[in-house]
Protein backbone atom coordinates (compact mmCIF):
# COMPACT_ATOMS: atom_id res chain seq x y z
CA UNK A 1 0.00 0.00 0.00
CA UNK A 2 1.41 3.36 -1.04
CA UNK A 3 -0.03 6.87 -0.65
CA UNK A 4 1.30 9.99 -2.34
CA UNK A 5 0.80 13.73 -1.91
CA UNK A 6 1.84 15.94 -4.83
CA UNK A 7 2.40 19.68 -5.13
CA UNK A 8 3.52 21.66 -8.13
CA UNK A 9 7.01 23.13 -8.00
CA UNK A 10 9.17 25.16 -10.37
CA UNK A 11 10.74 22.11 -11.99
CA UNK A 12 7.69 19.85 -12.13
CA UNK A 13 5.88 17.99 -9.35
CA UNK A 14 7.28 17.46 -5.87
CA UNK A 15 5.92 14.36 -4.15
CA UNK A 16 6.03 12.57 -0.82
CA UNK A 17 5.22 8.86 -0.78
CA UNK A 18 4.52 6.75 2.31
CA UNK A 19 3.75 3.03 2.46
CA UNK A 20 1.92 1.04 5.14
CA UNK A 21 5.22 0.23 6.84
CA UNK A 22 5.92 3.96 7.29
CA UNK A 23 8.76 4.01 4.77
CA UNK A 24 8.82 7.39 3.05
CA UNK A 25 10.23 8.65 -0.20
CA UNK A 26 10.52 12.09 -1.78
CA UNK A 27 11.19 13.15 -5.33
CA UNK A 28 10.42 15.43 -8.23
CA UNK A 29 8.83 14.25 -11.45
CA UNK A 30 9.05 16.33 -14.60
CA UNK A 31 5.43 15.64 -15.51
CA UNK A 32 2.43 13.76 -14.19
CA UNK A 33 2.76 10.92 -16.69
CA UNK A 34 6.26 10.06 -15.48
CA UNK A 35 5.12 10.19 -11.87
CA UNK A 36 2.30 7.78 -12.72
CA UNK A 37 4.60 5.38 -14.54
CA UNK A 38 6.92 5.21 -11.52
CA UNK A 39 4.12 4.78 -8.96
CA UNK A 40 1.44 2.76 -10.76
CA UNK A 41 1.07 0.57 -7.68
CA UNK A 42 -0.15 3.52 -5.62
CA UNK A 43 -3.41 3.31 -3.67
CA UNK A 44 -4.18 7.03 -3.84
CA UNK A 45 -2.52 10.19 -5.14
CA UNK A 46 -3.78 13.52 -3.85
CA UNK A 47 -2.56 16.44 -5.94
CA UNK A 48 -2.86 20.18 -5.47
CA UNK A 49 -4.16 21.08 -8.93
CA UNK A 50 -7.68 21.60 -10.28
CA UNK A 51 -9.17 18.41 -11.71
CA UNK A 52 -12.53 18.76 -13.39
CA UNK A 53 -12.76 22.17 -15.01
CA UNK A 54 -15.67 24.65 -15.01
CA UNK A 55 -17.66 24.89 -18.21
CA UNK A 56 -20.76 26.96 -17.45
CA UNK A 57 -20.40 28.32 -13.90
CA UNK A 58 -17.87 28.43 -11.02
CA UNK A 59 -17.03 25.08 -9.42
CA UNK A 60 -18.96 24.29 -6.25
CA UNK A 61 -15.83 22.78 -4.67
CA UNK A 62 -13.99 26.12 -4.85
CA UNK A 63 -16.92 27.99 -3.33
CA UNK A 64 -17.36 25.48 -0.50
CA UNK A 65 -13.62 25.30 0.22
CA UNK A 66 -13.56 29.08 0.72
CA UNK A 67 -16.46 28.80 3.18
CA UNK A 68 -14.64 25.98 4.95
CA UNK A 69 -11.49 28.04 5.49
CA UNK A 70 -13.37 31.18 6.51
CA UNK A 71 -12.72 34.89 6.23
CA UNK A 72 -9.23 36.00 5.32
CA UNK A 73 -8.35 32.68 3.69
CA UNK A 74 -10.54 32.76 0.59
CA UNK A 75 -7.80 34.11 -1.68
CA UNK A 76 -5.80 30.89 -1.39
CA UNK A 77 -8.57 29.08 -3.27
CA UNK A 78 -8.53 30.78 -6.64
CA UNK A 79 -10.91 29.84 -9.48
CA UNK A 80 -9.47 27.59 -12.19
CA UNK A 81 -9.85 28.39 -15.89
CA UNK A 82 -12.22 26.67 -18.24
CA UNK A 83 -10.64 23.94 -20.36
CA UNK A 84 -10.38 26.17 -23.43
CA UNK A 85 -8.62 28.95 -21.49
CA UNK A 86 -6.12 26.50 -20.00
CA UNK A 87 -5.10 25.63 -23.55
CA UNK A 88 -4.66 29.27 -24.65
CA UNK A 89 -1.34 30.41 -26.13
CA UNK A 90 -1.00 33.53 -24.01
CA UNK A 91 -2.54 35.33 -21.05
CA UNK A 92 -4.59 37.73 -23.16
CA UNK A 93 -6.15 34.91 -25.14
CA UNK A 94 -6.82 32.96 -21.94
CA UNK A 95 -8.64 35.94 -20.41
CA UNK A 96 -10.75 36.48 -23.51
CA UNK A 97 -11.65 32.80 -23.74
CA UNK A 98 -12.53 32.51 -20.05
CA UNK A 99 -14.61 35.72 -20.31
CA UNK A 100 -16.60 34.18 -23.15
CA UNK A 101 -17.16 30.82 -21.42
CA UNK A 102 -17.47 31.79 -17.74
CA UNK A 103 -18.10 35.52 -17.85
CA UNK A 104 -14.87 36.59 -16.17
CA UNK A 105 -11.15 36.81 -16.87
CA UNK A 106 -8.56 34.68 -15.10
CA UNK A 107 -5.90 35.95 -12.68
CA UNK A 108 -2.19 35.89 -13.42
CA UNK A 109 -1.84 33.35 -10.61
CA UNK A 110 -4.23 31.04 -12.45
CA UNK A 111 -2.44 31.62 -15.75
CA UNK A 112 0.93 30.65 -14.24
CA UNK A 113 -0.36 27.16 -13.40
CA UNK A 114 -2.49 26.71 -16.53
CA UNK A 115 0.11 24.53 -18.23
CA UNK A 116 0.13 22.20 -15.24
CA UNK A 117 -3.69 22.17 -15.19
CA UNK A 118 -3.75 21.22 -18.87
CA UNK A 119 -1.06 18.59 -18.37
CA UNK A 120 -3.04 16.78 -15.67
CA UNK A 121 -6.31 17.24 -17.56
CA UNK A 122 -4.89 15.76 -20.77
CA UNK A 123 -3.32 12.86 -18.86
CA UNK A 124 -6.50 11.87 -16.99
CA UNK A 125 -8.64 12.08 -20.11
CA UNK A 126 -6.18 9.84 -21.95
CA UNK A 127 -5.71 7.41 -19.03
CA UNK A 128 -9.08 6.41 -17.52
CA UNK A 129 -7.38 3.90 -15.18
CA UNK A 130 -5.72 6.80 -13.37
CA UNK A 131 -8.96 8.70 -12.67
CA UNK A 132 -9.80 6.72 -9.55
CA UNK A 133 -6.34 7.06 -8.05
CA UNK A 134 -5.41 10.66 -8.85
CA UNK A 135 -7.71 13.11 -7.08
CA UNK A 136 -7.65 16.82 -6.34
CA UNK A 137 -6.96 18.23 -2.91
CA UNK A 138 -6.11 21.63 -1.49
CA UNK A 139 -3.28 21.89 1.06
CA UNK A 140 -5.04 24.52 3.20
CA UNK A 141 -8.09 22.25 3.45
CA UNK A 142 -5.73 19.44 4.52
CA UNK A 143 -4.15 21.60 7.22
CA UNK A 144 -7.63 22.76 8.29
CA UNK A 145 -8.71 19.12 8.80
CA UNK A 146 -5.49 18.02 10.51
CA UNK A 147 -5.88 20.93 12.94
CA UNK A 148 -9.39 19.78 13.86
CA UNK A 149 -11.28 22.28 11.71
CA UNK A 150 -9.03 25.29 12.26
CA UNK A 151 -7.53 27.28 9.40
CA UNK A 152 -3.85 28.19 9.60
CA UNK A 153 -3.32 31.65 11.05
CA UNK A 154 -0.32 32.82 9.03
CA UNK A 155 0.60 32.83 5.34
CA UNK A 156 2.60 29.78 4.32
CA UNK A 157 5.09 32.07 2.57
CA UNK A 158 6.08 33.70 5.87
CA UNK A 159 8.36 32.22 8.52
CA UNK A 160 5.55 32.08 11.07
CA UNK A 161 3.31 30.27 8.59
CA UNK A 162 6.01 27.74 7.73
CA UNK A 163 6.65 27.00 11.41
CA UNK A 164 2.95 26.82 12.20
CA UNK A 165 2.37 24.18 9.52
CA UNK A 166 5.52 22.22 10.27
CA UNK A 167 4.64 22.06 13.99
CA UNK A 168 1.22 20.65 13.10
CA UNK A 169 2.68 18.05 10.73
CA UNK A 170 5.20 16.93 13.37
CA UNK A 171 2.38 16.40 15.87
CA UNK A 172 0.41 14.11 13.59
CA UNK A 173 3.40 12.50 11.86
CA UNK A 174 6.77 12.82 13.66
CA UNK A 175 8.91 11.91 10.59
CA UNK A 176 7.63 15.09 8.86
CA UNK A 177 10.62 17.09 10.08
CA UNK A 178 13.05 14.54 8.66
CA UNK A 179 11.23 14.63 5.33
CA UNK A 180 11.44 18.41 5.24
CA UNK A 181 15.14 18.37 6.10
CA UNK A 182 15.87 15.77 3.42
CA UNK A 183 13.95 17.70 0.78
CA UNK A 184 15.61 21.00 1.70
CA UNK A 185 19.03 19.37 1.28
CA UNK A 186 18.20 17.51 -1.92
CA UNK A 187 16.58 20.39 -3.83
CA UNK A 188 17.42 24.07 -4.11
CA UNK A 189 14.75 26.64 -3.23
CA UNK A 190 14.62 27.76 -6.88
CA UNK A 191 13.57 24.17 -7.66
CA UNK A 192 11.31 23.28 -4.74
CA UNK A 193 9.96 25.91 -2.33
CA UNK A 194 9.64 25.23 1.40
CA UNK A 195 5.86 25.42 1.29
CA UNK A 196 5.75 22.95 -1.64
CA UNK A 197 7.31 20.38 0.70
CA UNK A 198 4.84 21.02 3.53
CA UNK A 199 1.86 20.97 1.16
CA UNK A 200 2.97 17.63 -0.25
CA UNK A 201 3.36 16.06 3.20
CA UNK A 202 -0.06 17.31 4.32
CA UNK A 203 -1.68 15.80 1.23
CA UNK A 204 0.10 12.50 1.84
CA UNK A 205 -1.13 12.30 5.44
CA UNK A 206 -4.69 12.86 4.24
CA UNK A 207 -4.25 10.25 1.50
CA UNK A 208 -3.27 7.74 4.21
CA UNK A 209 -6.51 8.29 6.12
CA UNK A 210 -9.14 5.53 6.32
CA UNK A 211 -11.41 5.48 3.29
CA UNK A 212 -14.41 6.07 5.54
CA UNK A 213 -12.90 9.29 6.91
CA UNK A 214 -12.13 10.88 3.55
CA UNK A 215 -14.44 13.77 2.73
CA UNK A 216 -15.03 15.96 -0.29
CA UNK A 217 -16.43 19.34 -1.06
CA UNK A 218 -19.06 19.26 -2.29
CA UNK A 219 -20.26 16.08 -0.59
CA UNK A 220 -21.57 14.75 -3.90
CA UNK A 221 -19.29 16.23 -6.58
CA UNK A 222 -20.51 17.40 -9.94
CA UNK A 223 -18.67 16.35 -13.09
CA UNK A 224 -17.26 18.57 -15.76
CA UNK A 225 -18.03 18.45 -19.48
CA UNK A 226 -15.57 15.56 -19.93
CA UNK A 227 -16.79 13.56 -16.95
CA UNK A 228 -14.02 14.42 -14.47
CA UNK A 229 -15.16 15.06 -10.87
CA UNK A 230 -15.03 18.66 -9.65
CA UNK A 231 -14.10 18.00 -6.03
CA UNK A 232 -11.52 18.60 -3.33
CA UNK A 233 -10.57 15.70 -1.09
CA UNK A 234 -9.61 16.21 2.54
CA UNK A 235 -10.34 14.28 5.73
CA UNK A 236 -12.87 14.36 8.53
CA UNK A 237 -11.87 17.11 10.96
CA UNK A 238 -13.07 14.86 13.81
CA UNK A 239 -10.64 12.07 12.96
CA UNK A 240 -8.57 11.39 16.05
CA UNK A 241 -5.04 12.38 15.01
CA UNK A 242 -3.10 11.66 18.17
CA UNK A 243 0.38 10.27 18.48
CA UNK A 244 0.46 6.62 19.48
CA UNK A 245 3.72 4.74 19.75
CA UNK A 246 5.35 7.68 17.99
CA UNK A 247 3.56 6.83 14.74
CA UNK A 248 0.16 8.09 13.69
CA UNK A 249 0.66 7.19 10.04
CA UNK A 250 1.20 3.56 10.93
CA UNK A 251 -2.19 3.55 12.64
CA UNK A 252 -3.87 5.33 9.75
CA UNK A 253 -2.37 3.32 6.91
CA UNK A 254 -3.01 0.02 8.61
CA UNK A 255 -6.68 0.92 8.74
CA UNK A 256 -6.60 1.41 4.99
CA UNK A 257 -4.55 -1.76 4.59
CA UNK A 258 -7.02 -3.89 6.48
CA UNK A 259 -9.92 -2.41 4.53
CA UNK A 260 -9.19 -4.97 1.83
CA UNK A 261 -9.71 -7.90 4.21
CA UNK A 262 -12.97 -9.66 4.94
CA UNK A 263 -14.42 -7.10 7.27
CA UNK A 264 -14.03 -3.40 6.68
CA UNK A 265 -14.23 -1.72 10.05
CA UNK A 266 -11.23 0.54 10.60
CA UNK A 267 -11.40 -0.20 14.32
CA UNK A 268 -10.12 -2.59 16.92
CA UNK A 269 -12.73 -1.77 19.58
CA UNK A 270 -16.24 -0.25 19.70
CA UNK A 271 -14.97 3.16 20.83
CA UNK A 272 -13.16 3.53 17.52
CA UNK A 273 -16.52 3.91 15.76
CA UNK A 274 -17.00 7.31 17.42
CA UNK A 275 -14.83 9.29 15.00
CA UNK A 276 -16.93 8.10 12.05
CA UNK A 277 -20.16 9.65 13.35
CA UNK A 278 -21.63 12.82 11.89
CA UNK A 279 -21.48 14.36 15.39
CA UNK A 280 -19.06 12.28 17.48
CA UNK A 281 -19.72 14.14 20.75
CA UNK A 282 -23.50 14.30 20.54
CA UNK A 283 -24.21 10.78 19.25
CA UNK A 284 -21.67 8.78 21.26
CA UNK A 285 -23.42 8.38 24.60
CA UNK A 286 -24.48 5.48 26.78
CA UNK A 287 -28.00 4.40 25.82
CA UNK A 288 -27.77 5.90 22.32
CA UNK A 289 -28.20 3.75 19.21
CA UNK A 290 -24.80 4.56 17.66
CA UNK A 291 -22.92 3.31 20.73
CA UNK A 292 -25.18 0.30 21.33
CA UNK A 293 -24.90 -0.78 17.70
CA UNK A 294 -21.11 -0.42 17.71
CA UNK A 295 -20.66 -2.54 20.84
CA UNK A 296 -23.13 -5.18 19.64
CA UNK A 297 -21.65 -5.67 16.16
CA UNK A 298 -18.01 -5.22 17.14
CA UNK A 299 -18.30 -7.84 19.88
CA UNK A 300 -20.20 -10.14 17.55
CA UNK A 301 -17.17 -10.36 15.25
CA UNK A 302 -19.63 -11.13 12.48
CA UNK A 303 -23.39 -11.18 12.77
CA UNK A 304 -24.41 -10.65 16.45
CA UNK A 305 -26.22 -13.60 18.11
CA UNK A 306 -29.58 -11.78 18.12
CA UNK A 307 -29.29 -11.27 14.34
CA UNK A 308 -28.24 -14.87 13.71
CA UNK A 309 -31.26 -16.17 15.64
CA UNK A 310 -33.70 -14.13 13.58
CA UNK A 311 -32.01 -15.17 10.34
CA UNK A 312 -32.28 -18.85 11.25
CA UNK A 313 -35.98 -18.71 12.13
CA UNK A 314 -36.87 -16.63 9.06
CA UNK A 315 -37.61 -19.72 7.00
CA UNK A 316 -35.62 -18.19 4.15
CA UNK A 317 -32.84 -20.49 2.96
CA UNK A 318 -30.65 -17.54 1.97
CA UNK A 319 -30.16 -16.57 5.62
CA UNK A 320 -29.27 -20.02 6.96
CA UNK A 321 -25.58 -19.98 6.06
CA UNK A 322 -24.96 -16.28 5.75
CA UNK A 323 -21.55 -14.75 6.56
CA UNK A 324 -20.12 -11.26 6.49
CA UNK A 325 -17.63 -10.40 3.77
CA UNK A 326 -17.44 -6.67 4.40
CA UNK A 327 -18.87 -4.29 7.01
CA UNK A 328 -18.60 -0.49 6.90
CA UNK A 329 -19.90 1.75 9.71
CA UNK A 330 -21.44 5.12 8.79
CA UNK A 331 -21.51 4.21 5.10
CA UNK A 332 -22.59 6.97 2.74
CA UNK A 333 -24.61 6.19 -0.38
CA UNK A 334 -24.95 8.97 -2.93
CA UNK A 335 -28.44 9.91 -4.10
CA UNK A 336 -29.52 12.27 -6.88
CA UNK A 337 -31.36 15.51 -6.21
CA UNK A 338 -29.15 17.09 -3.58
CA UNK A 339 -25.74 17.09 -1.92
CA UNK A 340 -26.56 14.96 1.15
CA UNK A 341 -26.08 11.20 0.81
CA UNK A 342 -27.85 8.54 2.82
CA UNK A 343 -25.52 7.88 5.77
CA UNK A 344 -26.28 4.33 6.85
CA UNK A 345 -25.38 3.30 10.39
CA UNK A 346 -23.83 0.12 9.00
CA UNK A 347 -23.48 -1.41 5.57
CA UNK A 348 -22.82 -5.14 5.28
CA UNK A 349 -21.93 -7.14 2.21
CA UNK A 350 -22.68 -10.75 3.01
CA UNK A 351 -22.56 -14.09 1.24
CA UNK A 352 -24.71 -17.20 1.40
CA UNK A 353 -23.48 -20.08 -0.71
CA UNK A 354 -22.84 -18.37 -4.06
CA UNK A 355 -25.22 -15.46 -3.50
CA UNK A 356 -24.27 -11.93 -2.40
CA UNK A 357 -26.53 -9.91 -0.09
CA UNK A 358 -26.38 -6.14 0.39
CA UNK A 359 -27.55 -5.12 3.88
CA UNK A 360 -28.13 -1.68 5.34
CA UNK A 361 -28.56 -1.59 9.12
CA UNK A 362 -30.43 1.22 10.85
CA UNK A 363 -29.74 1.37 14.59
CA UNK A 364 -32.50 2.64 16.90
CA UNK A 365 -33.28 3.12 20.56
CA UNK A 366 -35.87 5.80 21.24
CA UNK A 367 -35.14 8.18 18.37
CA UNK A 368 -37.78 8.33 15.61
CA UNK A 369 -37.20 7.71 11.92
CA UNK A 370 -37.51 11.44 11.34
CA UNK A 371 -39.99 13.50 9.39
CA UNK A 372 -42.52 12.00 7.05
CA UNK A 373 -42.31 12.52 3.31
CA UNK A 374 -45.11 15.11 3.45
CA UNK A 375 -43.19 17.22 5.98
CA UNK A 376 -39.91 16.74 4.14
CA UNK A 377 -41.58 17.88 0.93
CA UNK A 378 -42.98 21.09 2.43
CA UNK A 379 -39.88 22.70 1.00
CA UNK A 380 -40.62 21.30 -2.45
CA UNK A 381 -37.41 22.07 -4.30
CA UNK A 382 -36.63 20.58 -7.74
CA UNK A 383 -33.88 18.54 -6.07
CA UNK A 384 -36.26 17.01 -3.52
CA UNK A 385 -38.81 16.20 -6.19
CA UNK A 386 -36.08 14.52 -8.22
CA UNK A 387 -34.86 12.53 -5.22
CA UNK A 388 -38.32 11.38 -4.14
CA UNK A 389 -39.17 10.20 -7.66
CA UNK A 390 -35.85 8.36 -7.81
CA UNK A 391 -36.35 6.63 -4.45
CA UNK A 392 -39.87 5.51 -5.28
CA UNK A 393 -38.76 4.21 -8.65
CA UNK A 394 -35.94 2.23 -7.03
CA UNK A 395 -38.38 0.76 -4.50
CA UNK A 396 -41.11 0.06 -7.04
CA UNK A 397 -43.74 2.08 -5.17
CA UNK A 398 -45.90 5.08 -6.08
CA UNK A 399 -45.03 8.59 -4.92
CA UNK A 400 -48.65 9.09 -3.90
CA UNK A 401 -48.44 6.18 -1.44
CA UNK A 402 -45.53 7.45 0.67
CA UNK A 403 -46.98 10.72 2.02
CA UNK A 404 -47.12 9.52 5.64
CA UNK A 405 -44.05 7.31 5.50
CA UNK A 406 -40.80 8.47 7.18
CA UNK A 407 -38.43 9.70 4.51
CA UNK A 408 -35.53 7.91 6.23
CA UNK A 409 -37.02 4.50 5.59
CA UNK A 410 -37.18 5.23 1.87
CA UNK A 411 -33.56 6.19 1.42
CA UNK A 412 -32.18 3.56 3.79
CA UNK A 413 -34.00 0.81 1.87
CA UNK A 414 -33.03 2.29 -1.49
CA UNK A 415 -29.41 2.33 -0.27
CA UNK A 416 -29.50 -1.46 0.16
CA UNK A 417 -30.72 -1.82 -3.42
CA UNK A 418 -28.20 0.65 -4.85
CA UNK A 419 -25.29 -1.08 -3.11
CA UNK A 420 -26.61 -4.44 -4.32
CA UNK A 421 -26.34 -3.12 -7.86
CA UNK A 422 -22.85 -1.81 -7.18
CA UNK A 423 -21.64 -5.21 -5.94
CA UNK A 424 -23.69 -7.22 -8.46
CA UNK A 425 -25.65 -8.78 -5.60
CA UNK A 426 -29.06 -10.31 -6.27
CA UNK A 427 -30.41 -9.67 -2.77
CA UNK A 428 -30.89 -6.54 -0.64
CA UNK A 429 -32.00 -6.30 2.99
CA UNK A 430 -32.91 -3.20 5.00
CA UNK A 431 -32.60 -4.19 8.65
CA UNK A 432 -33.75 -2.12 11.62
CA UNK A 433 -31.74 -3.12 14.68
CA UNK A 434 -33.63 -1.57 17.59
CA UNK A 435 -32.44 -1.66 21.19
CA UNK A 436 -35.68 -0.12 22.46
CA UNK A 437 -37.34 -2.45 24.91
CA UNK A 438 -40.66 -0.70 24.24
CA UNK A 439 -40.44 -1.30 20.47
CA UNK A 440 -40.67 2.43 19.87
CA UNK A 441 -41.47 3.54 16.31
CA UNK A 442 -42.18 0.00 15.14
CA UNK A 443 -45.54 1.23 13.86
CA UNK A 444 -43.77 3.51 11.36
CA UNK A 445 -41.74 0.58 10.09
CA UNK A 446 -44.92 -1.53 9.88
CA UNK A 447 -46.66 1.17 7.81
CA UNK A 448 -43.70 1.21 5.44
CA UNK A 449 -43.80 -2.60 5.18
CA UNK A 450 -47.49 -2.50 4.22
CA UNK A 451 -46.54 -0.70 1.02
CA UNK A 452 -45.15 -4.07 -0.02
CA UNK A 453 -48.16 -6.01 1.33
CA UNK A 454 -46.19 -7.28 4.31
CA UNK A 455 -47.77 -7.73 7.73
CA UNK A 456 -44.51 -7.45 9.58
CA UNK A 457 -43.54 -8.60 13.05
CA UNK A 458 -40.74 -7.92 15.49
CA UNK A 459 -37.73 -10.24 15.21
CA UNK A 460 -38.66 -11.27 11.70
CA UNK A 461 -37.12 -10.92 8.27
CA UNK A 462 -39.60 -10.88 5.40
CA UNK A 463 -39.10 -11.52 1.72
CA UNK A 464 -40.76 -8.51 0.13
CA UNK A 465 -40.67 -8.40 -3.64
CA UNK A 466 -38.35 -8.58 -6.58
CA UNK A 467 -37.34 -5.21 -7.92
CA UNK A 468 -35.76 -5.79 -11.29
CA UNK A 469 -33.14 -8.49 -10.70
CA UNK A 470 -32.88 -7.81 -6.97
CA UNK A 471 -34.90 -9.58 -4.29
CA UNK A 472 -35.72 -7.15 -1.48
CA UNK A 473 -36.10 -8.09 2.20
CA UNK A 474 -37.14 -6.09 5.26
CA UNK A 475 -36.40 -6.95 8.88
CA UNK A 476 -36.76 -5.66 12.44
CA UNK A 477 -34.52 -7.11 15.14
CA UNK A 478 -34.77 -6.40 18.85
CA UNK A 479 -31.30 -5.96 20.30
CA UNK A 480 -29.98 -7.16 23.65
CA UNK A 481 -30.62 -4.42 26.28
CA UNK A 482 -27.19 -5.01 27.84
CA UNK A 483 -25.68 -2.88 25.07
CA UNK A 484 -27.58 0.13 26.35
CA UNK A 485 -25.31 0.04 29.41
CA UNK A 486 -22.05 -0.16 27.46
Amino acid sequence: MKFIGVDGCKIGWFYTAINHENDWEIGVSENIEKLWQIHKDVSLILIDIPIGLPFNEPRACDLEARKLLGKGKTSCVFPPPCREAAAAKNYKQACETNQTVLGKKISLQTWYISKKIKQVDDFLLANPQAKQKIRETHPEACFWALAGGRAMQFSKKKKQGFEERLDLLKKVFPPAESIVDAAMQKFMRKEVARDDILDSIAATIVACSPVSSLATVPEIPDKDAKGLPMEMVFTNKNLNYKIKNNSVIERITLKRYYSSSKIYIPTTKPDDWQSLLADPEKHWRKGYSARALAFCWQEGNGFPPCVKRVFKKSGIDLFNNIEILLAIPEHKVSLPGGSRPSQNDLFVLAKSNDELISITVEGKVSEPFGETVSKWMKNQTPGRIKRLNFLCKELGIAVTDVTNIPYQLLHRTASAILEAKKFSANHALMLVHSFSQKDEWFEDYASFSKLFDIDTKINRVHSVSKIGDIQLYLGWIKGDPKYLEK
